[in-house]
């Protein structure tokens, strides 16, 4: 399904909203969230899920494109980088979450996933989204294989942040 430019004014602001959240706490500015998915649609391998309510709403994305554009990737799947789907963003609106949407996500991006022509998957996130660890890792047979230091450039000045990611592959199924 195509994104609409209104989906996309929709998503920004949900996304804004998310990462004001903890563990993030993040200040993105709306124009520059807007060019960076503006970005990355035009990015040929990218696959940009959106979850909608029962009316059409969006109610969040999932974003992933090829791991070769994350430089640090490398460092840890040098060898498989070139072959690897990297779910960049998972955000929900918050009056929809609890519901198995994240999941609703992540499970579209796989199945966009097996149209493209990538072996595995990977995703990073905090090592305090025990719900997404768990997700990821319990429900969906993905591995943790690195923990890495990370410190957003975004994050709120007073805020007390872990600075931790854990990385996360799993495979495309046939």
């Amino acid at each position: 399904m195509e994104v609409l430019p209104s989906d996309l004014e929709i998503l920004t602001r949900i996304y804004v909203a998310a990462f004001l959240e903890w563990p993030w706490r993040e200040l993105h500015a709306p124009n520059d969230v807007r060019g960076r998915f503006d970005e990355v649609l035009r990015w040929p391998e990218t696959i940009f899920f959106v979850a909608r309510d029962l009316e059409g709403r969006p109610i969040g994305a999932g974003i992933a494109f090829g791991a070769f554009r994350k430089k640090r990737l490398c460092a840890h799947h040098a060898e498989r980088v070139q072959h690897a789907l990297y779910i960049s963003e998972l955000f929900v609106d918050p009056a929809h979450r609890g519901r198995g949407v994240c999941r609703e996500l992540v499970v579209g991006l796989l199945h966009a996933a097996r149209e493209v022509d990538f072996e595995e998957i990977l995703v990073s996130t905090s090592v305090h989204q025990m719900a997404i660890r768990h997700l990821f890792v319990h429900c969906l047979g993905f591995q943790e294989i690195a923990e890495e230091d990370y410190a957003s450039p975004r994050a709120l000045p007073d805020a007390a942040l872990p600075t931790r990611r854990v990385l996360m592959r799993g495979f495309i199924q046939e």
